[in-house]
């Protein structure tokens, strides 16, 4: 969050020329800003300023005003003036002035919830909600803000600090407030069977999992490290073995199948895709019924019919939709949904395209038993997972390194 200079310009747009602080919100994790706007004019307003960002820079703000109004509740007040002589950085937490708050930057993520139960909600509660323009007596479902961790405060940035340095700053300048703003729950332990059941806490608390972290890591934006690794529950799922596939990939549906019993009338199973950067093309890897409710298969046609390419030909539409010849799908689509999706593990197939000639000379790689999660409405299309990440998740896999390779010889689902 850059700091204002207090100038003319400032002063006459003291809501874009400000210095930002702010709490995050957002289907995924994401960073948000707030701020405070400094005014040389003596007579000007000294004002807070809350924009929630998604992980893609995105501006959501107006999509959740039940977020922005929490930051007056949790953060310290604003300063009636600029603050002067900024540090460039804290020793440690102890120097952290937690008695005004001018700029904060924090990771977090906005979450469905029930403050009756105190339960997190199933994610699909907050896809009603408009993407923009929200009004506050509208909001329906109730939303709790879990921070992760503070990049910037009062003008200084936290991004080279230690985890156990940021999270001591995070718990003292930001209140928490149950059931609306909390802390993310931390456990540090070197030992397994505490994670292990650590795991199992946070899945029986309607989590999706965990995020190990290095204590002493930096933060790395817009970077996958091994300093942070993704414990899911799948891993309980599949029997913690060497079957399951730990993390999960973000697809493009690319063609769908007429729905067929219950599923008539709606498209019944869809073809996903991953995405090349270099031939700007995109790969098919499954095929993908599963995951799915009446409602949210509903959805999914409503929205995606809007997206079909009327085509009575042979093959693909389009030359930037790569597909196997044995898979004939009834609707072709325009790629225009990121879809998160699961799956057990990932075999070499002669029916999917997806990392051909990366991962395999002829084969490409398919998703075993793959399921539905969510809409990543925070990504585009060429934001997805690409074939090379699908290939190296695929030679990643214990069975591989074993050279106990997977090959599917048939399409993944039968419907």
């Amino acid at each position: 969050a850059p700091r204002a200079s207090p100038s003319k310009a400032a002063a006459a747009a003291a809501t874009t020329a400000t210095t930002e602080t702010g709490a995050a919100a957002s289907e995924t994790e994401t960073e948000a800003c707030a701020s405070a706007a400094a005014e040389p004019d003596t007579s000007a307003t000294y004002e807070r300023v809350v924009k929630i960002y998604s992980r893609n820079s995105e501006d959501m703000t107006t999509r959740y005003p039940d977020v922005t109004v929490l930051v007056d509740q949790f953060l310290p007040p604003a300063p009636s003036a600029p603050l002067q002589g900024t540090p460039d950085s804290y020793a440690d937490a102890s120097e952290v002035d937690d008695a005004v708050c001018e700029s904060i930057v924090i990771d977090a993520e906005s979450v469905a919830f029930d403050r009756e139960t105190k339960m997190i909600l199933p994610f699909q509660n907050l896809m009603n909600r408009k993407k923009k323009d929200v009004k506050l007596e509208d909001v329906k479902v109730n939303v709790c803000v879990f921070a992760f961790d503070i990049l910037y405060y009062n003008g200084v940035p936290l991004l080279k600090k230690p985890l156990r340095e940021r999270r001591e700053i995070l718990a003292k300048v930001c209140k928490e407030i149950p059931n609306m703003f909390q802390l993310s729950s931390v456990m540090v332990s070197r030992e397994f069977d505490d994670i292990n059941n650590f795991l199992n806490e946070s899945v029986g608390a309607s989590t999706e999992g965990l995020i190990i972290k290095t204590l002493d890591d930096t933060y790395e934006p817009s970077r996958r490290s091994l300093n942070w690794l993704k414990l899911k529950k799948d891993y309980i799922e599949d029997g913690g073995g060497e079957g399951g596939l730990g993390d999960s990939v973000d697809l493009v549906p690319i063609a769908a199948w007429h729905g067929k019993g219950k599923r008539t009338g709606v498209y019944g199973a869809y073809l996903l895709a991953c995405y090349n950067p270099e031939t700007e093309s995109y790969e098919s890897c499954c095929k993908i019924g599963t995951g799915f409710s009446e409602e949210v298969l509903e959805s999914h046609t409503k929205a995606l019919q809007e997206t079909e390419i009327q085509w009575s030909g042979t093959g693909a539409p389009r030359s930037y939709l790569l597909v196997g010849d044995m898979l004939k799908p009834d609707i072709w689509l325009e790629p225009t949904q990121v879809w998160e999706v699961k799956a057990a593990d990932l075999s070499l197939s002669p029916t999917h395209k997806a990392a051909i000639g990366v991962a395999d000379e002829h084969r490409g790689v398919a998703l075993r038993f793959p399921r539905f999660l969510r809409i990543r409405e925070d990504k585009k299309p060429d934001e997805a997972t690409t074939n090379a990440q699908i290939s190296e998740m695929y030679w990643g896999q214990e069975s591989v390194k074993k050279k106990d390779v997977v090959v599917d010889d048939e399409d993944e689902m039968m419907l």
